[in-house]
């Protein structure tokens, strides 16, 4: 099995810009409730145009710190320069502030 969701973001928001933690929770709780039956999602970000710090530190920041093992299944498509650059600091930033050992979570 393959099977693989595309979570189209303007339309689940409804809007081109993506801002504060409620919209990216919507998007995380979108990518997790898809991997649950599914072996891949792609995130579609055709339409949006920004994507703040605090939507992005939600959406995939946490999904960075809470289900590390799913980030390896989620792909981006149709991201505007802005928008990849913010996803990639989110991640970046997730990466930087957790480091995991045989216990769980610990601070970097």
């Amino acid at each position: 099995m393959n099977a693989k969701t595309i979570l189209h973001v303007n339309h689940l928001l409804h809007e081109g810009a993506v801002t504060g933690r409620h919209s990216g929770r919507l998007i995380r709780e979108g990518v997790v409730q898809a991997l649950d039956t599914n072996d891949n999602v792609v995130v579609d970000f055709a339409g949006v145009d920004m994507l703040t710090q605090s939507a992005a530190d939600e959406f995939i920041g946490r999904i960075v710190r809470q289900y590390a093992t799913l980030v390896a299944r989620i792909s981006f498509t149709n991201c505007s320069r802005e928008v990849a650059d913010m996803l990639q600091w989110a991640a970046e930033q997730a990466n930087s502030v957790f480091q995991t050992d045989a216990k769980g979570m610990i601070p970097a």
